[in-house]
């Protein structure tokens, strides 16, 4: 029913967006789309709706800017899809370049991705410290090492920053969802660990900058530079400015990871003894971090189907009899039934990984959607929209999806 459900909803979504893109749609398609986004945006409006429509005829693309300019954008449809893997694939996948701003996926009308580089904006955060200490003529961590090692040298500081600065599209309610395609088991386990981790250095960077400003304040004291001295006050209240920012992010980032209503994981992995490791050890690593998962996608899986058993051996020898005064025929024969050996032994090994995940506890309570392997590549908006109805479908919707494919 779950599942029933969903696939209804983005086979919704998929036709608004479609209607979007091309501008067709039928009287009665325009009426319900605006009657959809009074009650969801303001109820008591929902019975002028007939009145509007007929105001704004042949107009209706200034009617829908002037609404989400005064209501906020149409939903569904507005989602962002943010990553954070320092080796981006997404514009790969959508064969479109995309930056550390969002931009539209051409095909797919109302999905925005960007691309966030967690080392540029450490670098650009960096900076920012060192135009502080540059603003004051005074640049005290000279005696202590360099600001910018200084900083860096905190654990997760360049994924604090990516997230401080991704985090204004989260809160900002442009977007009905937000999507993060996060890096590696590694980087994501390191990620969870990211607000106790980063609140310790953020502690030990106050202490550290309580001990400079007093040194600081007793030099400064000593030369009687009033001028000096009403820099190094607008230094150290911008300095504590940041670290009170940092705080807070800090905060926004754990209570965002841990918010079960609003935010679930979704595990994806190929059914093979590394893979399913590593998912089993991230599904305890979110589950300790009461961090709540919903859904683990298996990739890749060969259809049971195409194995060969052992009756078909049996018939492969029967055909060679016949085929071997055939020019190439038995040499072809040769290589299917490697391949075949091939397909069995993979499979075997996919199914015997498969039910080790099934079993264990850490996938207890989620739903396991077995994804296909496919003979091309699925790059490109429309085939990642046929692909990803394989995500919502019923088995026999699978196949006949896969066919297509």
């Amino acid at each position: 029913v779950g599942k029933t459900t969903m696939s209804s909803s983005i086979a919704t979504l998929l036709a608004r967006q479609r209607v979007r893109a091309t501008g067709v749609s039928s009287p009665t398609d325009r009426r319900q789309r605006l009657v959809d986004f009074y009650q969801r945006k303001a109820p008591q409006k929902v019975e002028e709706v007939d009145k509007i429509l007929e105001k704004y005829h042949g107009q209706e693309d200034e009617m829908w800017k002037a609404l989400e300019t005064k209501y906020g954008p149409e939903r569904p449809g507005q989602v962002l899809l943010i990553s954070t893997d320092p080796a981006h694939s997404l514009s790969d996948a959508f064969k479109q370049k995309f930056g550390p701003e969002p931009r539209e996926v051409s095909g797919i009308p109302g999905l925005k991705v960007m691309e966030v580089n967690p080392e540029k904006m450490l670098k650009k955060e960096l900076k920012s410290w060192e135009k502080i200490m540059q603003g004051a003529d005074f640049d005290m961590f000279k005696d202590i090492g360099s600001l910018q090692q200084w900083l860096g040298s905190l654990p997760g500081i360049d994924e604090a920053t990516a997230l401080a600065e991704v985090l204004t599209y989260v809160e900002s309610g442009t977007y009905s969802a937000v999507i993060f395609d996060t890096a590696p088991t590694g980087h994501t386990l390191k990620l969870l660990a990211l607000p106790a981790v980063l609140q310790e250095g953020i502690e030990a960077m106050q202490k550290m900058s309580s001990g400079i400003w007093k040194y600081v304040d007793m030099f400064q004291s000593f030369m009687g530079d009033p001028k000096q001295q009403k820099n190094s006050a607008k230094m150290k209240q911008k300095m504590e400015k940041k670290l009170t920012q940092y705080k807070e992010n800090l905060e926004k980032v754990a209570s965002m990871i841990r918010d079960n209503t609003k935010t679930t994981f979704i595990a994806v992995c190929i059914a093979e003894y590394l893979s399913i490791s590593e998912t089993q050890r991230l599904l305890g690593e979110l589950n300790d971090n009461s961090v709540h998962s919903s859904h683990i996608i298996v990739n890749q899986l060969l259809d049971p189907s195409s194995v060969v058993t052992v009756n078909e051996y049996e018939t492969l020898g029967k055909v060679r009899s016949k085929l071997k005064d055939i020019p190439n025929a038995l040499s072809v024969l040769d290589k299917l039934e490697v391949a075949s050996q091939h397909v069995n032994g993979r499979r075997s090994i996919q199914e015997k990984y498969l039910q080790m995940l099934r079993d264990s506890p850490e996938a207890k309570c989620k739903d396991i959607i077995e994804m296909p392997a496919l003979h091309t590549e699925v790059t490109g908006a429309d085939a990642l929209i046929e692909f990803s109805k394989m995500l919502v479908s019923t088995e026999e919707d699978h196949k006949n999806l896969r066919d297509e494919l």
